[in-house]
């Protein structure tokens, strides 16, 4: 994603209008357990988004921002390890149960059609946030409330999401 500003950056700023839409997860708003190193890139995409907003607010207004916050989504990516170089899994055995429940999540997910709707429902209203998983009752949105509620309150995090 840094690459993909650093590159893409200077030449949109160049345009009469143009839109960057980068991808987090609903981890980049929340921290579930075990799950450490993928919710700090996550956040870094959220941070970096964010900032992107505010400078390109103020240098090049007709490049609009948004940031996309998916939650559970219907794809392959409990098949990205076989993406991974042979040298790298060396040693890396998923855990058969962690695995078997991280595909049940997914394969109960939002279709990607819908989650591309919601994209482009949000860069027409040139909304910032996006979350696909956007009602009330939903644990995704509850999970957030509650990080929210738990920053106002100074209290230490507690866990909104059930996993």
């Amino acid at each position: 994603m840094i690459h993909g500003v650093r590159t893409f950056v200077p030449l949109l700023m160049q345009q009469t209008e143009a839109y960057i839409v980068n991808t987090a997860s609903v981890a980049g708003l929340v921290a579930a357990p075990f799950m450490g190193p993928y919710n700090a890139s996550k956040h870094a995409v959220v941070a970096i988004s964010e900032t992107l907003h505010h400078e390109l607010a103020m240098s090049a207004p007709q490049v609009k921002v948004s940031v996309l916050c998916p939650g559970w989504v219907n794809t392959k990516i409990a098949d990205s390890a076989r993406n991974r170089p042979g040298h790298l899994q060396e040693g890396v055995a998923p855990d058969a149960d962690a695995a078997a429940l991280l595909r049940g999540f997914i394969e109960q997910g939002m279709p990607p059609d819908e989650v591309a709707a919601k994209v482009l429902d949000a860069m027409r209203e040139e909304r910032f946030w996006i979350l696909t998983h956007d009602e009330q009752g939903d644990f995704w949105v509850d999970g957030v409330n509650q990080r929210l509620r738990s920053l106002e309150a100074r209290a230490n995090p507690r866990l909104g999401l059930p996993l």
